[in-house]
């Protein structure tokens, strides 16, 4: 960064300076009947522009000089001290026109750091709104804005969705035994699970106190089983922390059949197919494939 400043500033002294002489030489060559006052102020606003103050201060002096030289060069005053006066008003000139240029420059970056950091806290606002707290898993309002947006995506692509829904076994036990730290480093944990065993491509939700939810996108039905089967085996392994809880997870899978048209018929389903392995024995997973075939499957499978 700092290389890349001190370049800038290189450039602009130097195409500054090449500038001065180049119009010294034309108001040497063109005599009095033709003034380039006006463009010695150019290096005074590149200056302004891109540079600090001090770099106006100084380039001012020099284009105030320049300037002189010029003038000197095509009247050849022998008044030193009329040329002194013109040169000071000169350099003052450039002064306020750099600065001011400064001070428009520095009003506008100010500016655009606010407006960044305004859309920053806007869209943090926004993600923070989205977001489960405490697991940093998408939550409730997220996962019911996405879930008919993605229903409508594979009605348009013929692709497959499964719908699953996670709930944890005995977790009142891990808060009652061990305390609501506990239950948080639980959740925390599933929620780990879940990343772990999902793609980037699917969503993972925390739904509820002690629900979770899964959109597997593009899975058959072996590949949306073995998910939940992971995902139980995984929760009873995260209850292995806590002895005698019983904690782990009964989940229920379903397949968007062409009957679901909206995402409350998809949870409804999904609903029943939990409860249903609920009934079955906690830690159970039951699977309602492509054609709505109940297949209940144990973690221990």
């Amino acid at each position: 960064m700092a290389q890349l400043k001190w370049q800038k500033i290189t450039v602009v002294y130097a195409a500054s300076l090449a500038l001065m002489v180049v119009l010294t030489g034309l108001d040497w060559l063109t005599g009095p009947d033709l003034h380039s006052e006006l463009f010695f102020v150019i290096p005074v606003l590149v200056a302004g522009y891109y540079l600090s103050r001090r770099h106006v201060v100084m380039l001012s002096l020099l284009s105030a000089a320049a300037f002189m030289v010029a003038g000197n060069l095509v009247s050849r005053s022998d008044h030193w001290v009329v040329d002194a006066f013109q040169a000071v008003g000169s350099f003052l000139e450039l002064l306020v026109i750099g600065l001011a240029v400064a001070a428009v420059r520095s009003e506008r970056d100010a500016l655009r750091a606010a407006n960044a950091r305004i859309t920053l806290l806007l869209e943090n606002e926004a993600r923070l709104a989205r977001t489960d707290t405490l697991t940093g898993l998408p939550n409730l309002r997220e996962f019911t804005d996405r879930l008919p947006l993605d229903i409508a995506r594979t009605a348009r692509g013929g692709t497959n969705l499964w719908l699953m829904m996670l709930d944890l076994d005995n977790f009142k036990q891990v808060n009652d035994r061990h305390g609501h730290a506990a239950g948080d480093e639980a959740l925390k944990a599933v929620a780990e699970l879940l990343r772990t065993h999902t793609r980037s491509s699917d969503l993972a939700a925390r739904v509820g106190g002690d629900e979770f939810a899964v959109l597997l996108w593009d899975a058959n039905e072996d590949e949306a089983r073995a998910v939940a089967r992971r995902l139980a085996e995984g929760a009873h392994e995260i209850g292995l922390r806590w002895p005698g809880t019983g904690f782990g997870a009964s989940a229920g899978v379903v397949h968007l059949p062409p009957s679901a048209t909206n995402a409350t018929e998809l949870l409804k389903l999904a609903d029943t197919a939990m409860y249903e392995a609920k009934n079955k024995g906690k830690g159970t997973v039951v699977v309602h494939g492509v054609n709505a075939a109940p297949a209940p499957v144990s973690p221990e499978e």
